[in-house]
């Protein structure tokens, strides 16, 4: 162990649950069916890494993303940096063709940092991650810095593109929020009704029309009149520039601003707190979201916190 927490990754097989012994490389103790992120595979993970979301491509890479309060892959702005590791997914060996733009260039890992922001001096969280399938990669999360863009309270949720092989910023990307082409979408003043307090992105999905869905919970009046606390959303953009869709976003209060709030309008009640934690895309326009509440959202609640599933239209954002 490297610090107090480590990141890791193990693989395993699915019908047995056994570890693969192939797997393991490169952080001191091969072959063991678990990588580690320490001293051996990293420049610094002398404190506190955390893993939060994963996802493979079809050319046998791993992807993995959380926050860290070490230098990973560059230096550490402040308090934690969002990053976002690639390895081999058959040895867990880090890809050194991946990793560029953080000042500490083909080391495996993209950390966000003074050199890939415009300012990470604050707590980042990468919660999310998912790649499009022509070699771009999404990350998500929610930061105090201004990443992509003034932030507007406590916590903006934002999300990036990057190069899947490189790791280098999309800079077509990133329109809306006050700072373009910078790779950053940040949810501030600039591209919603309000986002003057806490609004945390839990979750991303992609569908194959070029449309990114990202969800969370905000104690902003996001996409409509917040309803006590805090309110589920979910929001809708173009993958290319990171613009909201404004034909999404109705039923809320507040019609095409490409953000769904759950509030007293689209629900029962959502007078307490609501929080999606997760989303998926069926591929036939519908999208389902799942988390957990304390409201009455869609009967009687039972307890403290009752778990939810909602389903919407993806075009036309109907409950």
């Amino acid at each position: 162990n490297a610090g107090s927490y480590d990141g890791f990754i193990v693989k395993m097989n699915a019908s047995s649950g056994v570890l693969d012994t192939s797997f393991g490389d490169g952080d001191g103790s091969p072959n063991d069916g678990i990588v580690q992120l320490n001293a051996t595979n990293v420049a610094d993970a002398s404190s506190n890494d955390f893993i939060q979301s994963i996802v493979l491509d079809g050319a046998g890479n791993l992807f993995a993303a959380g926050n860290t309060q070490s230098s990973l892959g560059g230096a550490n702005a402040g308090g934690r940096d969002g990053f976002i590791l690639k390895m081999n997914a058959s040895s867990g060996v880090l890809d050194t063709a991946f990793g560029d733009g953080d000042d500490n260039d083909n080391d495996g890992i993209v950390q966000l940092n003074a050199f890939t922001s415009a300012d990470a001096s604050s707590n980042d969280f990468i919660q999310s991650i998912d790649l499009d399938g022509v070699g771009n990669l999404f990350a998500a999360g929610n930061t105090q810095s201004s990443l992509g863009g003034a932030n507007a309270g406590s916590y903006d949720g934002f999300i990036v593109k990057m190069n899947a092989s490189s790791g280098v910023l999309d800079t077509a990307f990133g329109d809306g929020d006050g700072t373009p082409n910078d790779g950053i979408v940040q949810i501030n003043a600039s591209n919603s009704a309000d986002a003057s307090f806490n609004d945390y992105i839990q979750s991303i999905g992609l569908d194959a029309a070029g449309d990114l869905f990202a969800a969370g919970y905000t104690s902003s009046s996001l996409g409509g009149i917040n309803a006590g606390s805090y309110d589920a959303f979910i929001l809708k953009m173009d993958t290319s520039s990171g613009v909201l869709d404004t034909a999404f976003g109705d039923g809320d209060g507040s019609p095409n601003d490409g953000i769904v709030q759950l509030n007293a309008t689209n629900t029962g009640d959502a007078s307490s707190g609501d929080f999606i934690q997760s989303i998926v895309l069926d591929g036939a326009g519908n999208l389902f979201a799942g988390g957990d509440a304390s409201s009455s959202l869609g009967g009687v609640s039972q307890s403290s916190f009752d778990t939810f599933t909602i389903m919407i239209s993806a075009g036309d954002e109907g409950l």
